[in-house]
């Protein structure tokens, strides 16, 4: 009887050990192109790419997805320029980079302007607008989206070290990458 639980132990502890290595699966390989600013926006701390990368990793961590090379990334986008948002252009970066996902965004418009309405505080209305394009070699899928945000806060109480207008684009990046990951 001792024999019979000794080998059922055994087994037991055998499956402990071996069905974590069976269930695990390979990370997707993800190529993301740092963030495109029209020549018209002005960025003079260089905070529009330092939100986008941050939204990035919060989304794309790395159990489930490994982030390519940036060095290759950023070579194959440069040499796609103006097909960079099309499917073939995409497609390119990840043949380079030997990626099955590629992100590319651009940020097109970044203005936010004070405006009084009928209330005693003051309103900031922003306009940020841009391209979003991804590309799943896996499943073939090309999405190219022209996304805008025009939200209206209420600033009067709000301290002035506070910079809503890049927590505004941090949030609507992470709505539209979150779109992407499916979560």
């Amino acid at each position: 009887m001792k024999k019979i639980f000794r080998y059922l132990a055994m087994a037991v502890l055998g499956m402990a050990f071996a069905l974590p290595a069976a269930h695990s699966a390979e990370a997707a390989k993800l190529a993301v192109i740092p963030l495109i600013m029209n020549s018209g926006v002005e960025d003079p701390q260089g905070l529009k790419p330092i939100v986008y990368s941050e939204a990035v990793s919060k989304i794309f961590k790395y159990p489930a997805y490994d982030l390519a090379d940036s060095d290759v990334v950023k070579k194959a986008a440069l040499a796609q320029q103006d097909k960079l948002f099309t499917k073939e252009g995409l497609s390119a970066v990840c043949d380079a980079a030997g990626a099955e996902i590629a992100l590319a965004m651009s940020v097109d418009n970044f203005t936010w302007e004070e405006a009084r309405q009928t209330s005693n505080s003051p309103t900031t209305i922003c306009d940020f607008r841009g391209k979003f394009a991804t590309y799943n070699k896996i499943t073939g899928k090309f999405k190219l989206d022209h996304w805008y945000d025009n939200e209206e806060f209420e600033t009067g109480a709000l301290s002035p070290r506070y910079d809503w207008a890049h927590n505004e684009l941090g949030r609507y990046f992470r709505i539209l990458l979150r779109d992407v990951a499916g979560k």
